[in-house]
């Protein structure tokens, strides 16, 4: 079961999957993070929710293979296509790929030793009810991990191209506990909502990373394939917002200009961890 897609993942699913490997490149430190508080052994079963295009998934099939299993799961059909081409792509064992929501997860209670989501939760419809489906999932004393992202002031990587829309009327700045990326960025937030889901030894670390574009014209390509809420701003607006937005864009990245035109945006993730 799927459900509604509100936030448009269908539509960049095909930018997601071009960049795939730099996103991985970008998060590489968050994932490290999400990898070592599952403690992943071979032979048992690991779900991932919010999958997208399956960048994770031939690092879950190999530190529990030869004989365990990963089951994954995305709201959007095109992420979960894109991410069974690449687990058969790299050659990944055990791998199912299904089109899956976090609100209402279609997997057998206590089903899973292992259950992982990074960036997913802040999409959900009711994340206080998916977390509590994530519960279910997991046996007695599963492990369980994900990663959101903190609150916009330390997060130039997310916030930038918002601020340059709204500098064009096009959007308001964000805050934490809006909608979107940092609807659990209000602090200690996400400890509550897992210890109010019945999770226990909640540790949250925050981790950070860094986005890094070879120029403002590659940054440019990165928003439109990754941001259904800036480009359907852009497509609604009045003749110019593009031109607009690019200028204020453009000032706004310039303190992070670094050599030769490269771009660096930082972020800073919270790494959640907690038992079932």
């Amino acid at each position: 079961m799927s459900g509604p897609d509100p936030v448009g993942w269908d539509a960049c699913a095909a930018g997601w999957d071009r960049s795939s490997a730099q996103f991985e490149r970008s998060v590489q430190r968050v994932t490290v993070e999400l990898v070592d508080a599952l403690s992943l052994f071979t032979g048992e079963t690991v779900v991932e929710l919010a999958c997208g295009p399956g960048g994770m998934l031939p690092l879950l099939a190999d530190l529990v293979a030869p004989a365990g299993s990963v089951i994954a799961g995305d709201i959007s059909p095109a992420m979960v296509e894109a991410a069974r081409n690449r687990a058969r792509e790299a050659g990944a064992s055990g791998v199912e790929v299904h089109e899956l929501a976090l609100d209402w997860v279609d997997l057998p209670s206590a089903s899973a030793g292992a259950l992982v989501s990074r960036f997913g939760y802040m999409f959900a419809e009711d994340p206080a009810a998916a977390l509590g489906e994530a519960r279910r999932v997991l046996r007695p004393g599963g492990r369980f991990a994900t990663a959101i992202w903190d609150q916009p002031e330390v997060n130039p990587y997310g916030v930038i191209p918002l601020e340059a829309l709204a500098a064009v009327g096009l959007t308001d700045i964000p805050a934490a506990g809006d909608a979107g990326m940092f609807r659990l960025a209000e602090p200690g937030l996400i400890d509550q909502l897992l210890l109010d889901a019945g999770f226990t030894d909640v540790v949250v670390k925050p981790v950070g990373v860094s986005f890094a574009f070879d120029s403002f014209e590659d940054l440019l390509v990165w928003i439109n394939d990754h941001s259904q809420r800036v480009t359907s701003a852009l497509a609604e607006g009045v003749a110019g917002s593009v031109e607009e937005f690019q200028k204020e864009l453009k000032l706004l990245v310039e303190p992070y200009v670094q050599s030769e035109g490269r771009i660096s945006l930082p972020g800073v993730a919270l790494v959640a961890s907690a038992r079932a």
